[in-house]
């Protein structure tokens, strides 16, 4: 009895993709990329734990979602947010490239930051 099931789910997972053409798919996936641009942010930091009082250096690459190339995105700044474990944002950063199309700052940790763990979080404005 479940082989019939199995079979007959499998089947009606696969008709409805039957009367779809892949010259339709590739251009609604163009026609979304160019209406709503996607990007990606990779944050490296120097090290994976911090201490009160240091200074949390960072780099940022932004790349194109579908090509992960560097020289396509569209946004001038990459927003950092330092983020508490309650999920306040204790520290906000607006960041512009330098001629390399590289990221860079640092955060600086207070000295009265309680022990936790802490979140970084990095984006552009599409991604908001």
């Amino acid at each position: 009895m479940k082989k019939i099931v199995f079979t007959f789910s499998l089947l009606l997972s696969i008709l409805p993709l039957k009367g779809q053409e892949v010259g339709c798919i590739a251009s609604n996936i163009y026609q979304q990329l160019s209406l709503f641009p996607q990007e990606k942010v990779y944050l490296m930091t120097d090290k994976a734990t911090y201490i009160a009082g240091e200074h949390l250096w960072f780099r940022a690459f932004l790349t194109d979602a579908l090509s992960h190339r560097q020289d396509v995105p569209i946004s001038r700044y990459v927003y950092v947010d330092l983020i508490d474990p309650d999920g306040n944002i204790l520290k906000h950063h607006q960041i512009r490239p330098e001629s390399s199309g590289v990221f860079h700052n640092r955060l600086e940790l207070n000295d009265v930051l309680a022990e936790g763990t802490y979140m970084v979080r990095a984006y552009t404005t599409y991604m908001r």
